[in-house]
């Protein structure tokens, strides 16, 4: 049944939505490069996830530090707007509204700031987004990455080689090619911006827990690597048994605290913390306030290294020049969401495996020869007793 629904809504779409879409929207193709200098206002949409907006930071700046005037505006999304209002190269954040009252106002808003050029940089969604850019910017240069069906929703369709590089690289160029420009190396870096009064935060936890940032070297204080078991999907959560093994290999390295990261509200972790011994002690970080991603960016730019499931936290890793460790599982595009420019180990579940399945010996391996290779001269000694 699941199967011929599926058929009868792809049938539907290419054979009555895009032929009517097709209609409505008019979009002149163009693919000459467009002048920066020239451009007053670019939106972006990046309505997804936490790691995509990261990962776009290097695009923000190579725009307006190449034009200073540029108004750059973002549609986010609710969970990972955060991560762009402090951000200096970007002047207005939109998140889209629930309310279709409130959603029609607020299209009607965007639509009369007129933007020049609109860059949608959400790929694996293009008939939302595609409408999207028609209601908000109907006379804007519309530009969108996808096959050639999708064409009609833009101005300038691009066929970037996917899967191939990281998706950072990726983005940059989605831009260049846009705006004819050549982004240097020094450029791609990611970046989020952190407020003190989120550093002010995490150093008062850190504090009271007697542990110290890698960056401090204050002796009486323990350095500290940040263990993130906080995930969504079960197929990439640690057992309990893999847990208790990677917390006491780590323990037993001289000179070295463990801070567990649990998301707000994650009831399957707090129940682990709760039937795990060897957790028990353990310093654990929990999001608190409203700025809870800011939080985490400082906590993880403090610690020495990274070891996470999650993906979230390779980008914040690799954002904050924190070595990390990430495993992953096999539905995971390696490549385009790996770790970038930051020292790191990679451990890949088998074929159709989730990461319980990864043996414990493995994952004691791999995290062995992940610190061995990131720290060469050892991890830093313990603190002097006062």
């Amino acid at each position: 049944m699941k199967r011929l629904l599926e058929i009868l809504e792809r049938a539907f779409r290419h054979g009555v939505a895009y032929p009517v879409l097709r209609k409505i929207f008019r979009n002149k193709m163009s693919c000459e490069p467009l002048d920066l200098g020239k451009v007053e206002k670019i939106l972006i949409f990046r309505f997804d996830r936490i790691g995509d907006m990261i990962v776009t930071s290097p695009v923000f700046r190579a725009l307006k530090t190449r034009n200073p005037k540029i108004h750059i505006g973002v549609i986010a999304s609710s969970i990972n707007k955060e991560l762009v209002v402090n951000n200096p190269y970007v002047d207005e954040v939109y998140v889209l509204k629930k309310n279709w009252r409130a959603l029609i106002s607020q299209l009607l808003q965007i639509r009369r700031q007129k933007y020049d050029v609109l860059l949608n940089f959400i790929f694996n969604r293009t008939t939302s987004p595609g409408i999207l850019a028609n209601l908000v910017a109907p006379k804007g240069y519309k530009v969108g990455q996808g096959p050639d069906r999708y064409a009609f929703y833009f101005n300038r369709l691009l066929a970037l080689p996917r899967f191939e590089r990281h998706m950072a690289e990726t983005l940059m160029l989605f831009i260049e090619q846009v705006f004819g420009i050549k982004v240097s190396d020094e450029e791609r870096g990611l970046e989020v911006q952190v407020p003190q009064a989120a550093r002010d935060q995490v150093d008062r936890f850190l504090n009271a827990q007697a542990l110290r940032r890698r960056s401090h070297m204050d002796e009486k204080l323990y350095p500290y690597v940040l263990l993130n078991l906080s995930v969504k999907d079960r197929k990439r959560q640690f057992s309990e048994d893999q847990i208790a093994a990677l917390v006491t290999y780590l323990s037993e390295r001289e000179g070295v605290k463990i801070v567990l990261l649990i998301a707000p509200g994650d009831d399957d972790m707090e129940h682990t913390v709760a039937m795990v011994p060897e957790l028990r002690g353990i310093p654990a970080y929990r999001g608190m306030g409203d700025r809870p991603l800011m939080q985490l960016a400082s906590l993880v730019e403090g610690a020495m290294c990274v070891i996470t499931m999650d993906t979230s936290l390779v980008h914040f890793a690799s954002a904050m020049q924190t070595p990390v460790l990430a495993f992953y599982t096999e539905q995971v595009l390696v490549k385009e969401w790996s770790p970038y420019r930051v020292p790191h180990g990679i451990l890949l579940t088998p074929a159709k495996k989730s990461i319980s399945g990864i043996p414990i010996e493995s994952v004691i391996r791999k995290t062995d020869e992940f610190i061995t290779a990131t720290f060469p001269g050892g991890l830093p000694a313990i603190p002097r007793s006062s």
